[in-house]
């Protein structure tokens, strides 16, 4: 049996990338359906699957590094830790959610890429998503790794039309 080297990985990121930045410009380009293709390479990127290792974990692994962000806590999230009265966020009906496109600016705390994966902050017709699980529903339920047959009713606003389109209009850069 063959080990996968740390090069190894680096290869299947600069492919995996290229073939990103494809997709991208494809949906740019008026051809929306391409968002399955992303939607499987960005798992492959940041997903653990059966006891796999996602491709980003595995090159952080190899070379010892971690991959920190910054994150911007929920209004709930400022009155739990005191940072705000809860008088402020009483009545709010605006909540600022975290966009990966500020992940590498500034934020308030500084977590690991995983973790912020999983923070639920995507409000999608009255319900919060993680950036995990919109890629993992994406991939494994709409088509880019198989077709379900039969979705959970509470994702599926997620199936409808307007999905490829909401993560994609004016996107101007690989979503990695």
């Amino acid at each position: 049996m063959v080990k996968r080297t740390g090069q190894n990985y680096l290869n299947e990121l600069i492919d995996l990338s290229e073939k990103l930045h494809t997709f991208v410009s494809f949906i740019k380009n008026g051809k929306p359906q391409y968002y399955k293709e992303i939607s499987i390479k960005l798992r492959i990127l940041y997903v653990d699957k059966s006891g796999e290792k996602c491709l980003l974990r595995k090159i952080c692994q190899a070379y010892g590094f971690s991959v920190p962000v910054a994150i911007r806590y929920t209004a709930k999230e400022k009155v739990e830790k005191g940072i705000w009265p809860p008088s402020l966020a009483e009545g709010l009906v605006v909540e600022d959610i975290n966009s990966v496109v500020s992940w590498l600016e500034s934020g308030d705390e500084i977590i690991d890429v995983f973790d912020a994966l999983e923070r639920e902050e995507i409000l999608i017709n009255g319900r919060m998503y993680s950036y995990k699980k919109i890629i993992e529903f994406a991939a494994d339920k709409l088509g880019g790794a198989h077709i379900d047959e039969n979705l959970p009713d509470e994702d599926y606003s997620l199936h409808s039309p307007n999905f490829p389109n909401r993560w994609f209009t004016n996107c101007s850069e690989s979503p990695i």
